[in-house]
């Protein structure tokens, strides 16, 4: 028997997680750079260091980011 590989779909959809992946990656990065620039809150450089200070804020923005991208490059 001879099935079909679907190279093609599969190079798409992987182009396509790629694309995700790279706009999260740029999401973080940029919520990064906002934390460590951020004159008001000089705490806010120690949440870079830790996760379980990070993981206390009220903003869990980060932490959903970061699942979002674990579960993206689960499926990449």
């Amino acid at each position: 028997m001879v099935y079909r590989g679907f190279s093609y779909l599969h190079s798409r959809l992987l182009l396509y997680l790629q694309d995700e992946l790279r706009c999260a990656e740029k999401e973080l990065d940029e919520m990064d750079e906002d934390d460590f620039n951020d004159p008001d809150n000089p705490r806010s450089k120690i949440c870079l260091k830790s996760r379980e200070k990070d993981d206390a804020r009220k903003d869990k923005s980060r932490r959903a980011l970061l699942f979002r991208i674990k579960d993206l490059l689960m499926q990449y």
